[in-house]
């Protein structure tokens, strides 16, 4: 990619149009995609051709962007080792995140012994902020720790689960967690109720300049496959196969958005499923 200047933003000045025209044909490639509104244009340059004066090579901005990120289990390690609080004893309205079933449920007692757990409710103080806290099991007890990103909540929520649906035996083979990606179209796919944290999110949406299309998807009725789902678009589009992980996320009968993020290289996809602890599932090969 062609970064103007060494500067990130502004438009491209005459003098830089004048020197790309004057290169020799194949010297930059102009890539352009269109997602509805405005089209994105790329200029794609060699390095040797271009002239450094005036353009600095900048590689792949959007695997940088992500490899900055803190993982899921850099984040679990270092909420374990900065310590634990107490949940106020005023929270009565708490509620816990069920990635069983893809919602929120009063907290009660009787809960799966699921090592990370994601708690929210009204601040005692202002009665009207709504606070987040990850509950954690050990041999001693529940303790808590405060978390202001809720999408990293989510995320760990979701991984503990899994990880306890497994070691418990009740279901095999789905940890760790499968993110949907084609590898044809190059579309990475998460149910919306799954945002990515933040900065992932940002490289997702750097590397095809541009936010994810928000896709309605209604299930498809139950076929032969029982190791799948798919979903169909308002318009009649079949995507998938996607994990039956999926089940709460897509249930039958209803309608869910989820996200597509366009245009990222499998080596993004890569650093974003490690980062997430997570696997890539193909699904352009029906892999889930």
């Amino acid at each position: 990619m062609l970064r103007r200047d060494g500067v990130r933003a502004g438009d491209t000045a005459f003098h830089h149009w004048e020197s790309l025209f004057g290169l020799p044909a194949g010297a930059v490639v102009w890539e352009r995609h269109a997602f509805g509104g405005c089209p994105i244009v790329r200029l794609v340059g060699d390095p040797v051709a271009v002239d450094p004066a005036l353009f600095e090579l900048s590689g792949s901005t959007c695997n940088s962007i992500a490899a900055f990120s803190m993982s899921l289990h850099e984040l679990r390690d270092r909420l374990s080792e900065h310590g634990f609080e107490q949940l106020d004893s005023r929270a009565a309205d708490a509620e816990v995140l069920n990635p069983m079933l893809a919602r929120w449920d009063r907290r009660s007692a009787h809960r799966p012994p699921v090592q990370w757990q994601l708690i929210r409710y009204t601040d005692p103080d202002t009665g009207a902020h709504r606070l987040l806290s990850l509950e954690n099991h050990a041999e001693t007890g529940a303790r808590y720790r405060h978390i202001r990103d809720e999408r990293w909540g989510t995320w760990i929520a979701y991984s503990a689960c899994l990880e306890w649906l497994e070691q418990a035996q009740v279901v095999s083979g789905i940890a760790p967690w499968p993110i949907s990606y084609h590898n044809a179209t190059h579309d990475l796919w998460l149910p919306k109720r799954m945002n990515p944290p933040y900065v992932i999110e940002r490289a997702l949406v750097a590397a095809a300049g541009a936010p994810p299309d928000e896709v309605l998807l209604l299930r498809e009725a139950p076929s032969a496959c029982e190791d799948a789902i798919f979903g169909i678009s308002a318009i009649g589009t079949r995507f998938g196969p996607f994990s039956t992980c999926y089940d709460p996320l897509l249930p039958e009968g209803e309608s869910r958005t989820w996200l597509r993020y366009r245009l990222v290289p499998r080596e993004l996809a890569r650093i974003v499923a490690d980062k997430l602890g997570c696997r890539l599932a193909d699904m352009s090969r029906g892999e889930t």
